[in-house]
């Protein structure tokens, strides 16, 4: 095989290739994790989002933007777990939504699988 055939193979492999998930089928599925989730939801989210993850937190009125409604069919059909995941831990920038960068990998975890069950019910 001449080494342009072979390079070309290995960017067609690699361009085929889908990064892994920062978040489980089996995380997001989990009644457990979604229980540590909301349990988590309620110490460090709530008080911006509300106790119903609705968008109607104490304060919200304070904040650069609304708060996400997780309840809202329109947020649920965009949201993907990886992104989720990226602004729970990195923060959403020109917003108040700031990083949770003293969460565990975890801990984000569970809290992406609540908020992307909080639509069809939540635990």
């Amino acid at each position: 095989m001449r080494p342009t055939t072979y390079g070309a193979l290995v960017v067609i492999v690699l361009s085929t290739c889908k990064p892994a998930s920062r978040v489980s089928d089996a995380t997001l599925r989990s009644p457990e994790a979604r229980a540590r989730g909301k349990a988590l939801f309620q110490e460090h989210c709530a008080l911006c989002h509300g106790e119903h993850a609705d968008g109607h937190g104490a304060r919200r009125e304070a904040l650069t933007g609304k708060p996400a409604d997780f309840t809202s069919r329109e947020w649920r059909r965009t949201a993907t777990p990886d992104g989720v995941y990226s602004v729970i831990h990195d923060g959403k920038p020109g917003t108040s939504m700031g990083a949770w960068r003293s969460l565990s990998d975890r801990d984000v975890a569970d809290l992406t699988a609540y908020v992307l069950s909080v639509h069809e019910g939540g635990p």
